[in-house]
């Protein structure tokens, strides 16, 4: 997406994404768990492998991938189980105002109630505001991105053990109301009419592709030999080395790459082919 080709972390909108194609370093995670004893002690299998993210695992699921499950989120309230939703505020790829406007809009027996509670101060750690009618929460944590536990521990582990103790609807403070912070199912509704009538942002896509470069090696047209190659897909697939791999873009032109560089580009922007190979680093 075009977010993500301005080298901002999707994760945290207060950070730039240091390592593709996660933003974040994981090595010490990887070091730990592809550690032989600890993998002994996990029981796990000689010459076992630990990645934090498996792109072949993440290509298979993509069958489920933009569609509504919130249909079954109803039948689980009117059961009586308790529902929480939370996000972190700075978190771009699945935000606060997007999951705080489902679950006002959620149909339910409850939904009346739930869109008149009032949204109470949650003050440990970085705090939050909490919303709950019955058996149904939502949660914003204040100074957090995607991954609210790394950011904001000691706000998640109250957050958790108050739900899992089934008292996370008596916790919060009363707090004024600040209409900069919040927004309402209308107002959201009146901002989507406005983008639609003001249509389609146009991108300079040379002003993308810069930024995206600067993830790489440099401008592919440089030192790419795939990209100078091949200008097409087909001759991009019939490569004699099978080294090149045709990578598919909405935001830049679709072009031809080495696998090297095809890494390293933004999941969710370009969707490569590395199917030839098998290679572990499919781009979802």
């Amino acid at each position: 997406m075009p977010y993500q080709l301005t080298g901002k972390n999707v994760y945290d909108m207060r950070a730039q994404c240091e390592h593709v194609p996660l933003c974040y370093d994981f090595s010490h995670v990887d070091a730990f768990f592809n550690d032989a004893d600890i993998q002994k002690q996990l029981g796990l299998p000689a010459g076992s492998s630990w990645a934090e993210c498996n792109f072949i695992v993440n290509k298979m699921f993509t069958v489920d991938f933009m569609k509504n499950f919130h249909e079954v989120i109803p039948e689980m309230l009117e059961d009586g189980l308790d529902v929480l939703v939370y996000a972190g505020d700075v978190d771009y790829i699945c935000n606060w105002l997007g999951n705080k406007a489902w679950t006002l809009k959620l149909d339910w027996s409850g939904k009346e109630g739930f869109n008149a509670a009032e949204d109470k101060a949650m003050t440990v750690g970085g705090g939050g505001r909490l919303r709950s009618h019955k058996n149904f929460h939502f949660m914003q944590v204040y100074q957090a991105g995607h991954m609210v536990p790394m950011d904001q521990p000691e706000a998640a582990i109250d957050m958790l053990s108050s739900f899992l103790d089934g008292k996370l609807g008596e916790r919060g403070e009363s707090m004024p109301q600040t209409p900069s912070l919040d927004i309402s199912h209308e107002e959201l509704l009146k901002q989507e009419e406005a983008e639609k009538e003001a249509g389609p942002v146009e991108l300079q896509s040379e002003e993308l592709k810069e930024n995206l470069f600067k993830k790489l090696k440099g401008d592919p047209s440089q030192n790419d030999k795939c990209h100078k190659a091949h200008k097409d897909q087909g001759s991009c697939k019939g490569d004699s080395n099978n080294d090149c791999v045709w990578c598919a873009c909405a935001a830049v032109p679709s072009s031809c790459w080495t696998r090297e560089n095809a890494k390293a580009l933004p999941p969710g922007v370009f969707s490569c082919d590395f199917a030839e190979k098998n290679d572990e680093n499919i781009i979802a």
